[in-house]
Formats: structure tokens, C-alpha cells, sequence
């Protein structure tokens, strides 16, 4: 009963994908399938749970099937698509990197697999989430007194789909996270060749993704960290499509598709891990900014756009913001901050999609209501913290900030790619590189704010440098798991690194 379930939520998953008509490749079609079916079940077991019904087998499986012809008769293809996008025109010849690479990759994803598989949950953090998970299906509750305040506060994704293996009786829960790198892999690689057009380029840097060690390393970890590592750092990458199709006029159509494709996927990477609402922050204004310069677009069409890309993005964590209110005052001395990014988040958009005008121009008194709403949360946190603590917190999350790149074995090298020559970007690509900028700065500032695990700096230079061991697994480092796939993607479209692998095809295809 249990992989007849299965089956059908990834045919939900891959119904709702293809129905968008925007993704060619088949593989990609699937691969999205498994995160999107993920989410819809997730919601589905929320339900069950938030009613007071055990998740059992026999009330799901008749569930998922009403979801089934639901997806099917009432989730209708784009209006005026008519395939599923345009096929990029791969023009390679013959390269052992196409060949070499997926062996590698394999080998990697087989070794996660093997210890998911064999290794049980021992990290504290893990433990919590099973615990969750088996609270959620046993007890079919939310709230559940079984759980610490804080871990009951955060946002259930992971402990859902845990509790979805439990119904099924799969005790390796563990198993979730390789198939998440998996997934992350197979999209990363298609997007970079419908990017790219070029296959031994897509190999190559997806291998560097991939075998990154300290990205492979959670492939088998229970933390959060893959999993929100995988839908932000995609729905980044997707965000860069958005860009990319709004340069064309005829295919506004399929750039809602891609925005509601990335605002789904930013929407559950808030779903997983609540902070990331307030990195949501930069692809939001973001995107308000890009459709702000284009003065040809109709009005109503970048309301369309706005809303494809905004809602989906708030609805999930908007949903366990009143599901905390409601079930007791924020104990957790983080949630009040999220909160309040939430509600600006939520008048953000609602100014740009109830304004009338035909142009919403950001003028000097539009400015007025964030300045004082930011100036008020940094003096509230300020307070709370004093300002030495504040300096302090910012010099230590700064230094993290640099230094923690380094265990990324990839990232200082492929970097330096960016610094060969000045470079030509297109206006997609600087897109993404603002979303990449606003991650960084958005991400200093949350661990300013952080409480710190040391209270001398030369701990944190120790640690850094001669025991990494005591400091690679902490929050900043495994934060920047969802910076780096879009990371990898911005370098592998640099044109001097597209125009290095266009030289080297010599080779025709055979």
C-alpha cells in the first residue's frame, strides 16, 4: 500500500510539473517530481494531523487518489503553451567528462545511499526530527509535548516526510536525504545544459557540486540543511529563468510558469527552515525591482508575474506562523524576528499587487513605512542584545562569513574563475548575481543577530583553522549549502568559462 501511494504522489508531483509546460527534459521533469510531490504530501499529512486523524496508510491512500484527479481534471496546462518548452540544441562532440562524471556521481550518491541505509540517527538535531516525525504519526499532533519548544517550532517539512516513512513502516528514515542530493543534481545538471547548450560543460559542473565534500557530506546527515540547501538554491536557479524569459515578449506566459515553479520552491524551503523567509527577502525585492525597470510590460502582466512568484513563497510559512500563534505564545526566542519579516513580506506584496498605478516607481515617500519598519526591528534587536554585543556578533559572523567558504573545497577555485577578465554579464545573470549578493548580506545579518556558540575570538580561530572539527558543523557554515548550488550555476554561465568549453568541441558527434 505503501509504494502505491508513493507512486501516485510522484505522478501528482510530475502532473503538476509537466502541466506547466516550461521543463523539456523528461529526467528534470522527474527529478522535480520527487521535491514538488514531496511538498504536496506534506501538506496533505499536515491536514490529517491539524484535524486529529492518525496519518494511517488506509486514509491516505484514498486521499492521494482524490489528489490524483484533482491534478489531473483541474490543473490545467498554461494558457496558449502547447509544448513544454524549447528544447535546447545541444551542439557537443565526444568528452570522457560526459562519461567519467555521472560514474563518479554514482559512485557518491551509492556510498550516501550505503550509509543512510546502515548508519542510524545519532546527531542531536536528527534525533529531534524522528522524534517529531513519530509524534506527528502516532499522535497526530502538532503540539506535540513529546517535543522540545524549540524544535516543536520549527517548520515540519522534514518531520512530516518522516512521518509519511513511519506510515509505511521505513525505519531508515534516513534514506529522504540522498534522494533530495540525487534530485539537486539531476536539475542542477539540466538547467546548466538548457542554460549552456553544452553537455561536458553541464557534467563537469555538476561533478563540482556534487563532489563538493562538505555538500556530499549532509547527502547522509538528518539535518535541514540539504533539504532547504536543495529548494532554495533551485528556486534561485529557476529565478534566473524568470529573468531570462521576461527579455522576451512572447513567452510572458511561461515566465509566470517559472515564477510560480521558483516561488514554490522558495515556499518550501521556508516550510523546512523558517530563517529562510527572511532570505526570501532578496529574490522578493529582487524580482520587484527587474519587473520595475521594464516600462514595456503591461501593468497587469507584472501583477500576474508578482503574484505566480509571491504567493506560493508566503502561503507555506505564512500557514505555520498561525499555526505557532494558535497553538500557544512564541516561546522561541527566534520566532517573534521571522514573524515580523513575514508581515512586511505580506505588505510588501500587497502594495505591489492592490496599487493602480501603472508604473510603481519606488519614489522617496514609498520608502518611507520599510525604512521606519527595518529602523524598528534593529532597534528592538539592538536593545536586546546592546550595541557591543551587536559589534561584537557582527565582527565573528563576518569572519565566519569569509572563512566558511573554505570548507568548500570548490568554491575559492571556481571563484577565481569570475576574476580571469572583466566580464559581459547579461541581465539574468546580474540578476542572479544580486540574488547571490543579497543571500550573503542577508545571511551576515541573521548570524549578527545569532547567539554565539564562543565568547572569545581566538576560539573562533582556533576552531576555524586548527579544529575545524569544532566548527564545520555550525549554523552559518551549513547555511551556505543553499547559497552554493546557484553559486556554482552563476560561474558555469560566466562567458568566459561558456566560451573556454565552445572551443574545445572539435570533436563532431558521432
Amino acid at each position: 500500500m505503501f509504494v502505491l501511494d508513493l507512486i501516485i504522489t510522484g505522478f501528482i508531483g510530475y502532473l503538476l510539473v509537466s502541466r506547466l509546460r516550461i521543463i523539456p527534459f523528461i529526467v528534470e521533469r522527474g527529478a522535480l517530481a520527487i521535491l514538488i510531490g514531496a511538498g504536496v504530501k506534506s501538506l496533505s499529512l499536515f491536514a490529517f494531523i491539524l484535524l486529529g486523524f492518525q496519518p494511517v496508510l488506509a486514509l491516505q491512500l484514498p486521499v492521494s487518489l482524490s489528489l490524483l484527479f484533482a491534478t489531473f481534471f483541474f490543473f490545467k496546462p498554461g494558457i496558449g503553451a502547447t509544448n513544454f518548452g524549447d528544447v535546447p540544441r545541444i551542439a557537443d562532440g565526444f568528452s570522457w567528462a560526459k562519461i567519467i562524471s555521472p560514474i563518479i556521481l554514482f559512485v557518491l550518491l551509492a556510498l550516501s545511499v550505503k550509509m543512510a541505509l546502515n548508519v542510524p540517527i545519532t546527531e542531536a538535531d536528527g534525533i529531534w526530527y524522528h522524534i517529531k516525525g513519530m509524534a506527528y504519526f502516532h499522535s497526530a499532533d502538532l503540539n506535540s509535548e513529546a517535543v522540545t519548544v524549540q524544535m516543536r517550532q520549527y517548520p515540519p517539512f522534514v518531520s512530516l516526510i518522516f512521518c509519511y516513512m513511519i506510515s509505511g513502516q521505513i525505519e531508515t528514515v534516513k534514506v529522504l536525504f540522498p534522494i533530495l542530493f540525487l534530485s539537486l543534481l539531476l536539475v542542477f545538471y539540466y538547467r546548466t545544459l538548457a542554460q549552456t547548450h553544452n553537455g561536458e560543460l553541464a557534467a563537469i559542473f555538476t561533478l563540482i557540486l556534487g563532489s563538493t565534500p562538505y555538500l556530499w557530506w549532509h547527502s547522509s546527515l538528518p539535518f535541514l540543511d540539504l533539504t532547504v540547501g536543495t529548494f532554495y538554491g533551485l528556486g534561485t536557479i529557476y529565478a534566473f529563468f524568470i529573468a531570462r524569459e521576461l527579455k522576451k515578449p512572447a513567452s510572458l506566459k511561461q515566465a509566470q510558469s517559472w515564477a510560480l515553479l521558483s516561488g514554490c520552491l522558495f515556499g518550501l524551503a521556508g516550510w523546512t527552515r523558517w530563517e529562510y523567509l527572511i532570505y526570501d527577502l532578496a529574490p522578493v525585492i529582487l524580482m520587484f525591482l527587474l519587473l520595475n525597470r521594464m516600462a514595456s510590460l503591461p501593468h497587469i502582466e507584472k501583477k500576474k508575474i508578482i503574484s505566480c512568484f509571491c504567493l506560493p513563497l508566503l502561503a507555506l510559512p505564512t500557514l505555520w506562523c498561525l499555526i505557532v500563534l494558535v497553538s500557544g505564545s512564541p516561546s522561541y526566542s527566534k520566532t517573534p524576528e521571522v514573524m515580523f519579516v513575514c508581515a512586511g513580506l505580506w505588505v510588501f506584496f500587497l502594495w505591489m499587487t492592490i496599487s493602480n498605478k501603472a508604473e510603481a516607481r519606488i519614489e522617496p515617500k514609498n520608502l518611507v513605512f520599510p525604512i521606519l519598519y527595518g529602523a524598528l526591528i534593529f532597534m528592538a534587536f539592538a536593545l536586546m542584545r546592546g550595541l557591543d554585543g551587536l559589534f561584537y556578533n557582527g565582527s565573528v559572523a563576518l569572519f565566519r562569513l569569509i572563512a566558511g567558504p573554505l570548507f568548500f573545497a570548490f568554491t575559492p577555485v571556481i571563484a577565481l574563475l569570475f576574476f580571469i577578465k572583466r566580464q559581459a554579464l547579461s541581465d539574468e545573470a546580474k540578476f542572479l548575481a544580486a540574488i547571490l549578493l543579497g543571500f550573503v548580506i542577508l545571511h551576515l545579518g541573521v548570524f549578527t543577530y545569532a547567539d554565539l556558540k564562543w565568547g572569545e575570538w581566538q576560539e573562533y580561530v582556533r576552531a576555524t583553522f586548527f579544529k575545524p572539527g569544532s566548527s564545520i558543523n555550525l549554523s552559518d557554515v551549513r547555511g551556505m549549502i543553499a547559497f552554493y548550488p546557484a553559486f556554482v550555476f552563476f560561474i558555469a554561465i560566466l562567458p568566459a568559462v561558456e566560451q573556454s568549453f565552445s572551443d574545445r568541441r572539435k570533436i563532431p558527434c558521432p
